[in-house]
């Protein structure tokens, strides 16, 4: 059996590639951005430096800190949707919503 040497650090890799994620992972992290952007856009908040900040500003926003406390991320985005009127599936620009804010302001 032969087994190659490597010259100098072997190569470090530190998260899998995107083809090794499962489609529904990769997918739900797309789809959990969009639905973080339509409710900046519905909410008229500017993102935070992390999703999650991000939701956490859209939950204070509405008052619902109490009761999402024990949620994921995803369902805080989602229980934000329900509070906005706007259903889970929305995608950025795709829905217009109560509060649904024109381009011009």
């Amino acid at each position: 059996i032969h087994v190659p040497r490597w010259r100098g650090a072997m190569p470090l890799r530190l998260s899998p590639p995107r083809q090794q994620l499962g489609e529904s992972q990769y997918a739900s992290s797309v789809s959990l951005r969009h639905k973080v952007e339509t409710l900046c856009t519905q909410l008229r908040i500017t993102k935070g430096a992390t999703l999650a900040e991000t939701v956490d500003r859209a939950v204070r926003e509405l008052g619902m800190e109490s009761s999402v406390a024990s949620l994921n991320l995803m369902q805080k985005v989602d229980a934000c949707f329900a509070t906005v009127g706007l259903e889970p599936s929305v995608a950025p620009g795709g829905g217009g919503g109560p509060a649904a804010a024109s381009p011009g302001g």
